[in-house]
């Protein structure tokens, strides 16, 4: 009898605030994803900088609480001004580095273009945030918006 109040009390000291304990499917982003950034934009001295969307494909592979990727194809990310194009740029051969899995919370970065990502995972999908920087002309362009992703 007194082993179940114990089991409680270890229970319920295992349920802390932090998602840490809460161990992450093994195929939460495991798989083949096609990412679509939209919105994506910025500032160019002064001069505000749209981009069009951006659609790229990932294999990801997962362990328990982080991930890594690699691009399957190529995609194109093209941002102007009022003046014109400031950058059109190929992407190829990009990278997903240091993910990390917090419950159903994800983070990482690409390794070829620098910024980061922060987002929520359901089964089929994923939607957050986005930050790229660029190098246009010689003048960093620091790029925000939304990407999401579907299971391919």
């Amino acid at each position: 009898m007194k082993r179940l109040p114990i089991l409680g009390l270890a229970l319920l000291l295992g349920c802390g605030g932090a998602n840490n304990n809460v161990v992450p499917p093994e195929d939460l982003v495991a798989g083949t994803w096609r990412f679509n950034y939209t919105n994506m934009g910025g500032s160019l001295q002064g001069l505000p900088v749209t981009c069009t969307p951006v659609t790229l494909d990932f294999s990801i592979t997962q362990e328990l609480f982080t991930f890594t990727g690699v691009q399957v194809g190529s995609g194109t990310i093209t941002c102007s001004t009022a003046a014109g194009v400031v950058t059109n740029r190929a992407i190829t051969q990009e990278t997903i580095t240091r993910g990390q899995i917090d419950g159903r919370r994800i983070v990482f970065r690409l390794g070829q273009i620098p910024g980061s990502h922060t987002a929520d995972v359901g089964p089929t999908s994923i939607s957050g945030v986005a930050q790229w920087v660029l190098t246009a002309g010689n003048v960093l362009l620091i790029l925000n918006g939304q990407f999401s992703a579907t299971r391919l």
